[in-house]
This record gives C-alpha cells, structure tokens and sequence, in this order.
C-alpha cells in the first residue's frame, strides 16, 4: 500500500470517531422524543411514569451487568452525582410544568443548549468558534420560533418559570456528570447507576408529594413499559456519544427533540402542525445538519492539560502547545508523532504526521500541555 492509499484509510478512521458520536447522539435524542408521543393520552401522572421508567430501565441494564461482572462499588457511588441529577431534573419539571404554561416551560427548555456551551468551555475546555455560535444561534432561533408559534395552554407563575430553570440547569448538570464519569465507567454499568440513583431521588420525590405511581389499567402498563424500552435505547446511545462528540454539539442536537415530537405527533396522533411550525422545524434541523457536517473537520483526541480534548477545537488563540509525553500504542491503531518531547508547536494538531489515527477516549499514550505564547 502506497503513502497517499494509507494515509487516505487512516483518515477516514480518524472522522468516524466523531461522527459516530454524533449519529449516535442524534438517534439517542430520537428514541427519547418518541416518550412524549407514546404517553401524549396518558392517564398517569408524568413523574409517576419517569418513575416506573428508571426502576424497568434499572432492572433490564442490571441484568446486562450481572453477566458483565464488571460492577464495583467505586463504579456504583461515581455514578450517584449523574442520577440524582437525571431523576430531580425530570420531577422538578413536571412539578413545574403544574404551575405554568406550557409554552413559557418549553422556551425555557430550547434555551439548555447555552449551558451546555458554557460548560463545554469552561469545564471541558472547548473552544466555541464564531461557527459554532452561529449555527447554534440559528438553531435555537428556530426551536423558539416553534414553540412560539404552537398551541399555549395553562397559565404562567414565575415560581413554576424558575423550577423549569432549575430542572433544565440540573439536567444539563447530568450530562456534564457523565462525561467526568465514562471515561472511567462503562456504559452499561454506568447507565444502572444512574437508573438506581435516578429511581431513588423519584421514589423520594413521589413519596413527599402527591402523585399516586399506581394504576389498574393494563394499557397503561403497557404504555409506562415501552416508555421503558425507548429511553433506555436512547440513553444508551446520548452516553456512547459521549466523549466522541463535542459536547456543546450535544446540546444543539438536544433540540431535535421537540422537533420530533411535533413531528411524531402530527404524523401518528394527527395533531394539527402549521406551515409556521413546519418552517421553524426545517430552520433547526438545516442548522443541526450543516453543523454536525462542519464538526467532521475538527477531529482528533489527546490530553491537554490532563483533560481530554478534541484537538481542532481546542486551539486557544495566543498560546501554544508543548508535547509533553509521547508512546508508541500497543494497540491496532497506533499514534504516529513527530517532534521531541519538550518542543513547542502553535496548535495542538502539530505534533501528529498526516497519518496518524485515533480510538477517542481510549488514546493515553499521547500528551500534550497548552502554554502562554505572549
């Protein structure tokens, strides 16, 4: 195989990590949007059914970890600060939801992108080009524009207003609990911790309020099961995407989600959809589309600064970037590096030759610490 031949397959193993992550984001955002449809005539109180759903969730994934045998009790406490998030984030909402319009609570909800960008760059380091603003301004536009141009029921309290912030802050908190956790916690032993912690912090919810769990017709059952079934398909592909997709993407792909639903909604329980909600639907996912298309280009991982990064997006302007720690890998997909340790390169991407390639979060062999250029 020729230079250019290898070089060619490499690259293309180096995008597939991160859209990977994205495809497995936008269809872990689309199994969670058919949960709304699925429960749109329910009988059942909503937090009643987020209850159910994490103990069913709970039980399916715990199985899959009793086979694994890979469960500690490290493991399980790690993973205590994601679910109590997930489990408060979801009752707090429908709480909320009681005490104002649904309109007002859904604004606030198509607003969580913007702590998911914040947190991106200052937890996570990520840098947030003048693209990235733009195509997330432009999403969040249109998910607003749908939402305003919707159906309003209820009135609004500006004490159920501030719940939703809470709600939708403490879930964006779950995620951001996630991504410290899986780089240390598989999946599926991370997913039946949250479900546990999750499904405690609902059962302490339900039991101080005045929801009754309980129902004695079947079809609900039936309903709360494949509720169920389609979360935990879909938090299962949100966590494998993480560490693989740029995080704040995680959270402009987050507003797929009343898309979807409205979608679904019109298509399966013919509720009437406008030719404005059409537009605003069509404005979001043209957004998310070129967006996801655009973070292709900006591939690679490696520590910076002891925090994993995703390198092209990571470059700060006015400093530069010290290898620190360079070795061969023993695995199938090694690291190529040029450059000796101690050498100083004006971005992070630098100190790799063309050919290099990369397995996401699994790269430890690579280090590389950013410095004041000035």
């Amino acid at each position: 195989m020729n230079g250019g031949t290898e070089e060619g397959v490499k690259e293309h193993s180096a995008s597939e990590v991160v859209r990977n992550g994205l495809i497995a984001c936008t269809l872990g955002y689309a199994f969670v949007a058919i949960a709304p449809v699925i429960v749109a005539s329910s009988e059942v109180h909503g937090a009643a059914i987020a209850f159910w759903r994490s103990w069913i969730d709970f039980f399916f994934i715990g199985l899959v970890c009793i086979f694994r045998k890979k469960m500690t009790k490290k493991m399980f406490i790690k993973c205590a600060p994601a679910g109590i998030c997930f489990g408060a984030s979801i009752g707090l909402f429908f709480w909320a939801a009681q005490m104002t319009s649904i309109i007002n609570a859904s604004l606030i909800v198509v607003l969580q992108p913007i702590l998911f960008v914040v947190a991106a760059y200052f937890i996570f380091s990520e840098a947030f080009t003048k693209t990235d603003a733009a195509f997330t301004v432009i999403a969040v536009t249109g998910a607003i524009f749908l939402v305003l141009v919707g159906t309003n029921t209820g009135t609004s309290d500006i004490k159920g207003d501030l719940l939703v912030v809470v709600s939708v802050s403490i879930g964006a908190a779950y995620f951001v609990f996630g991504r410290k956790t899986l780089p240390t916690v598989p999946v599926p032993e991370f997913m039946a911790g949250v479900f546990f912690w999750g499904g405690m912090t609902l059962s302490a919810m339900i039991s101080v309020g005045t929801v009754n769990p309980l129902t004695s017709i079947g079809s609900e059952w039936i309903r709360i099961f494949s509720v169920a079934v389609v979360t935990l398909l879909g938090h299962l592909l949100l966590n494998y995407a993480q560490g693989k997709a740029p995080f704040h993407m995680m959270g402009v792909l987050n507003l797929l989600m009343p898309v979807l639903s409205t979608f679904l909604a019109f298509w399966f329980l013919d509720q009437g959809v406008t030719a404005l909600q059409f537009t605003g639907m069509a404005v979001v996912i043209l957004a998310l589309a070129l967006h996801s298309f655009s973070s292709l280009f900006r591939i690679g991982f490696a520590k910076v600064d002891n925090k994993w990064q995703n390198l092209a997006i990571s470059r700060r302007r006015g400093f530069d970037y010290r290898l620190v720690h360079r070795r061969y890998s023993s695995k199938s997909f090694p690291i190529y590096t040029r450059g000796n340790v101690g050498e100083v390169f004006p971005d992070p991407v630098s100190p790799l030759t063309a050919d290099h390639t990369w397995r996401g979060a699994e790269i430890l062999e690579y280090e590389i610490s950013c410095i004041d250029s000035q």
